[in-house]
This record gives structure tokens, C-alpha cells and sequence, in this order.
């Protein structure tokens, strides 16, 4: 008799962590033929949801017997001691050896969140901008509000279109004018793939939204401040994104960290990264890319 292998996969880390462990996972399963049991241990099992080649998930807080898995793939800290790799280079090269496999992440919204997205693309008159503006404790990858504020202020000059923002209720979001849609935290986390997935495009910063976006086939403008855009960029078909980089000669600084770090700390000591973009040439960017739309 045949037997099944089971397999624990565990990632105990940050929602965007967590989603760019689904191609490893993906490539698991079908190294298998289909032919094992896939388990993953997190806090985000949200992720999971709909996947098909995930048999159990299991929360990080939950009760774990490893005696009864055939083989364990700890993919915690990975990334972290290697910070010269793109994340899902270095769970690949540990949980596989190289990274010559598909390193698409994927997301598995089901056909009731695809037809919301639709409703509220027809509510909201058509095509939309999404865009998330972190706020959180992480210092060094909050864009400036002001910043935010009059970036909004001059692509409402210059397009129709309606900004729809997401994130948590921690992070940004403007009123003031009826093309503004505060839709933080309106949506799960798959809705919010298909919404994202119906925009023309999204801009956002280095953060779990971004990952959610890289899911989708949309246009991506992002901010990068202490990683580097080479190493968190979306692993996709379509080239349609553009990473906006600080002018300051120690962006990505995350590179020169120890070790297993999780937090960058600024050397400097003022996390000025974040106020150094240079705000005509990001709006010009934006533009360009608003314009191509219309084309």
C-alpha cells in the first residue's frame, strides 16, 4: 500500500510573510503528484483558505504533536538570515535547494468574493485607484501623512478616478472629497484580493497589502524603504511594477542587519528614509501610469 506522507509547513511571522509561502507550498504538493498531506501551522491561516493543496491548518497557538508529521519545513527566520534574497528565494533554497520553481504567491478567493468585488466596482462607477498608506509602529516604512495628503490632493486634480484605501484602521485615510473611499478594513482578506484585483491600479508601500496586491494581475507603484524593492518584489508573468526608491544613499539598509533580524533599526537613528522621496517625480510617475490607463 501506497503511502501518504504528511507534511508540516510552518511560518509563524507578518501576513505578507506568510502569503509568499504559498508557492512553496504549491510546489510541495505537486513534487507529491498530489500524493501527501499538506499541513500549515501560522497565525494567518486565512491565507489558506480555499487552497487546494493545503489538507489542515493548524494556529500557532494550537496544540502540536510533530511526532505525527513525516517531514517538517520550519521556514521561520529564513528569510531573515538572508537578506540578500528575495523572500521566496530563500524559503525555496532552504525548503528545496534552488529557487527553479513557480514562484508566484497565490491567494484562492472564492466565487461569492470575486462577484463582491464586481458590486462594488458597478457601486463605485467603474475603474478605481486602491491605495494603502501604512501607519504603523514600524517607523521606517510610514510615508510621511503630509506626504500622502498632497500626493492625494494633486491625483485628484488630475483624474477622475475614485481612490479606494485599505488597510487597517491604524493606517491613513482621507476625507473630504466624494471620490475618497475609506474602505479600511471593509473587506477579508480574500475580498480585498479581488477588489485589489479589479483596480487599475494600486499603490502602497513595503507592507502585507503589497503581497495581497502581487496575487493580482493590477498595475503596482511601490515605496521601499528599509528592504529593498528586488527582494519583496512581486514573482509574476506580468512586469506591470514599479518600485519608488528613497533618495538616500542607505535605502535598504535591512541588507546589513545581523543575521535573523525582524525589525530594521535605523543606524542613523532618524528614519529620514521616509522623507526622502522625491515627491514630483513619484507624481509624475503616478500620472504616467493614470495616463497609460486611459490609452
Amino acid at each position: 500500500m501506497e503511502t501518504i506522507p504528511s507534511i508540516l509547513i510552518n511560518r509563524i511571522g507578518a501576513l505578507g510573510d506568510v502569503i509568499l509561502i504559498t508557492p512553496i507550498v504549491r510546489k510541495i504538493y505537486f513534487d507529491h503528484g498530489g500524493k501527501c498531506q499538506i499541513t500549515v501551522r501560522t497565525h494567518w491561516t486565512n491565507v489558506f483558505q480555499n487552497n487546494p493543496y493545503v489538507h489542515t491548518l493548524i494556529n500557532e497557538k494550537e496544540p502540536l504533536d510533530i511526532s505525527k508529521f513525516d517531514k517538517i519545513i520550519n521556514l521561520d527566520l529564513v528569510y531573515e538570515k538572508n537578506p540578500r534574497m528575495h523572500i521566496v528565494d530563500a524559503y525555496g533554497t532552504f525548503a528545496f535547494g534552488h529557487n527553479l520553481f513557480d514562484r508566484r504567491s497565490e491567494l484562492h478567493p472564492s466565487k461569492k468574493d470575486e462577484e463582491l468585488a464586481f458590486r462594488f466596482k458597478d457601486q463605485i462607477g467603474g475603474s478605481y485607484i486602491t491605495l494603502h498608506m501604512r501607519n504603523t509602529h514600524q517607523e521606517n516604512r510610514n510615508i510621511p501623512k503630509y506626504f500622502w495628503n498632497n500626493l492625494i490632493i494633486e491625483i485628484l486634480n488630475f483624474t477622475s478616478l475614485p481612490i479606494v484605501q485599505i488597510g487597517t484602521k491604524s493606517d491613513f485615510a482621507f476625507g473630504g472629497n466624494d471620490k475618497l473611499l475609506d474602505m479600511r478594513e471593509k473587506f477579508n482578506l480574500q475580498e480585498l484580493r479581488e477588489v485589489i484585483d479589479k483596480s487599475d491600479l494600486y499603490i502602497g508601500v513595503d507592507s502585507a497589502p503589497l503581497h495581497i496586491a502581487a496575487t493580482t494581475r493590477t498595475e503596482i507603484i511601490a515605496f521601499f524603504t528599509t528592504a529593498r524593492g528586488e527582494y519583496r518584489k512581486p514573482l509574476r508573468a506580468i512586469e506591470n511594477f514599479t518600485e519608488i526608491k528613497p533618495e538616500i544613499d542607505c535605502y535598504g539598509c535591512q541588507v546589513n542587519l545581523p543575521l535573523g533580524s525582524t525589525m530594521a533599526i535605523c543606524q542613523r537613528k532618524d528614519n529620514d528614509c521616509v522623507n526622502q522621496f522625491d515627491f514630483e517625480k513619484t507624481l509624475n510617475l503616478i500620472k504616467s501610469k493614470i495616463t497609460s490607463l486611459r490609452s
